[in-house]
């Protein structure tokens, strides 16, 4: 492997930052999941409760969205618009030298989901590292719950990167970042509204793309311990298979458009 494509690599030279917020998350979720007195603490369950949990109830308190949402704006913020930005340092190389736009799209996607990738297992590592530093025990037999967690936040902040650099394809980057992060916000909260206002309409719910990351909503049999433990229910229906499904079309979704519009981009 060449040694300058590992130190070039963005994650790669931001991990003191990815490290410093990840520590400083992970010891505010582990004084909120203290509070429950939850017997044989173990890693699994802060795993849960730091990537995969929102309380319906707390969504109005602005402080638990920010909390959840803290690792998705850094890792918006790290690669963001780096498929628009290698797309403007090397469009004249990449569309006219070679003229094979859909090859160098999909090469520039499949790195970006190598970063996410990277950066959340960053993350969960020094999540577990502090749980067990403070007496939270690492069982390995829950490692399923931890990898399906991990998958659904990799593949949610993958889609969301990949929406933000095919609106940049349409409008300014800046305009890109505003409206992603605007909509993701408006959504959660939504959430939240129906939750306590619109309780006929909970099952709306499991149809909003930012839902999809909320392990502790779904109906999966992994998880009912943890959701009895902390008094959540699930919605009917909201199972794993709706979840990657619904990315899986998503993701069809914004590589079509993109590609269509890289296609007929023209070289100035």
């Amino acid at each position: 492997m060449n040694l300058k494509i590992v130190t070039g690599n963005k994650i790669f030279k931001s991990i003191p930052l990815i490290v410093l917020v990840s520590l400083f998350i992970s010891l505010f979720n582990i004084s909120e999941l203290t509070k429950y007195n939850i017997p044989n603490l173990n890693s699994s369950h802060l795993i849960v409760f730091s990537y995969g949990y929102l309380d319906p109830s707390s969504i109005k308190q602005l402080i638990p969205v920010i909390i959840w949402i803290s690792p998705q704006l850094l890792l918006i913020y790290l690669l963001g618009g780096s498929i628009y930005n290698n797309l403007q340092n090397k469009i004249i190389y990449t569309f006219t030298r070679t003229n094979k736009r859909i090859k160098w799209f999909f090469n520039q996607s499949n790195y970006l989901f190598i970063n996410v990738f990277l950066f959340y297992l960053i993350n969960f590592l020094i999540t577990i590292l502090v749980g067990s530093l403070n007496n939270i025990e690492i069982i390995t037999k829950n490692v399923l719950i931890i990898l399906i967690v991990l998958l659904i936040q990799v593949f949610g902040s993958y889609l969301l990167l990949l929406f933000i650099n095919m609106l940049s394809l349409y409008f300014k980057i800046s305009y890109s970042y505003v409206a992603v992060l605007s909509l993701t916000l408006f959504l959660i909260m939504f959430s939240g509204l129906i939750f306590e206002f619109s309780r006929s309409h909970i099952k709306f719910i499991k149809w909003l793309p930012t839902s999809q990351s909320f392990i502790s909503w779904h109906n999966l049999y992994l998880v009912h311990d943890f959701q009895n433990l902390i008094h959540i229910d699930y919605l009917e229906g909201f199972k794993l298979n709706f979840t990657f499904s619904y990315y899986f079309i998503f993701y069809l979704i914004i590589m079509s458009f993109s590609m269509r519009k890289i296609n007929k981009m023209d070289i100035i």
